[in-house]
Parts: structure tokens; C-alpha cells; sequence
């Protein structure tokens, strides 16, 4: 968990970053982990989604409908 941490640190990070150079840019922002199973198989643990837009990160909330 220590290294999804990390990372998702340093992309929200960098993206700030890279939006206060460009003022006009919008960031989807999707983190998690993705395991490569036996036969081919893939599974994906979706951690936390963001919407970064005039430099604001704000959660973004994923529906089912």
C-alpha cells in the first residue's frame, strides 16, 4: 500500500505542477492497482479518482447508472 501511496502523491504532484504552466489544462485523474492473475486473467482495485480543473483537485465521483 506504502508505494500506491507514493505514487498517487507524486501524480497529484505533478499535475499541479504542469497546471499552474498551463492554466487551461483538466486532469482525470484515475489511481489503483492491477494484478496480472493466472490463465490470462487481470484484476484492477480502483483507489481514487480526481478531477483537477483551474489548478482545484476535487474527488471525482464514478456512478453506476
Amino acid at each position: 500500500m506504502a508505494a500506491y501511496e507514493t505514487i498517487t502523491f507524486d501524480l497529484e504532484r505533478h499535475v499541479r505542477r504542469d497546471a499552474g504552466n498551463f492554466k487551461d489544462r483538466r486532469y482525470a485523474l484515475f489511481t489503483g492497482i492491477q494484478i496480472h492473475g493466472p490463465g490470462g486473467s487481470d484484476y484492477c482495485w480502483l483507489g481514487k479518482a480526481s478531477l483537477l480543473v483551474n489548478g482545484v483537485l476535487s474527488p471525482l465521483v464514478l456512478s453506476t447508472h
